[in-house]
């Protein structure tokens, strides 16, 4: 999905948790995640917190990469999601967002 049409989509929601892939996929029209982000951020939306699910702290983005999209870095880093029950993941992420 394109990120225009993704905004369209969830635009009518007040609080959105999205998953976006670090990687650019296969498709050459589909951007990586920070060109969801960043057509987010330029539609007006609010980005107060971002998890990685699934990647090393080495292999994800450095820390002030995403200052110049003005949005906080990663608050939490999942390395091992896709072996992790699903409700201990939701655990860790409503704790460390204070969702709780």
């Amino acid at each position: 999905m394109r990120p225009a049409d993704l905004i369209r989509m969830c635009g009518e929601f007040p609080y959105v948790l999205l998953p976006l892939w670090v990687k650019k996929r296969k498709s050459p029209d589909l951007p990586d995640f920070k060109g969801y982000l960043e057509a987010m951020v330029e539609e007006g939306w609010c980005i107060e917190n971002i998890a990685l699910f699934g990647h090393r702290k080495y292999e994800a983005p450095k820390k002030g990469s995403f200052d110049d999209y003005n949005m906080p870095a990663p608050t939490i880093y999942l390395p091992h999601s896709a072996v992790t029950p699903t409700n201990l993941t939701a655990s860790k992420i409503r704790n460390a967002w204070g969702w709780m």
